[in-house]
């Protein structure tokens, strides 16, 4: 996507645009950057593009939970 550029030759400004849509949630993110994406190179992509969003989950067990485990044979569960 950082390749992909718009008919004058400007780059897509992949992090300025991310910045805009960061309440959107994984699917909307995509919905955002591929329909942006696409109104920036004229319509079509010249090439492939890969797109992968990651959310990051609350931890499974908080810091104060992780100090209060017990090893067991030298290993936390």
């Amino acid at each position: 996507m950082i390749e992909a550029r718009a008919p004058d030759g400007s780059f897509y400004p992949l992090a300025q645009r991310v910045g805009q849509w960061r309440c959107s949630g994984p699917e909307g993110l995509l919905h955002h950057l591929r329909r942006d994406l696409l109104d920036h190179v004229g319509g079509r992509l010249g090439d492939d593009a890969a797109m992968v969003v990651i959310q990051r989950s609350p931890a499974l067990h908080p810091v104060q939970q992780l100090k209060k485990m017990v090893p067991v044979n030298g290993a936390h569960r």
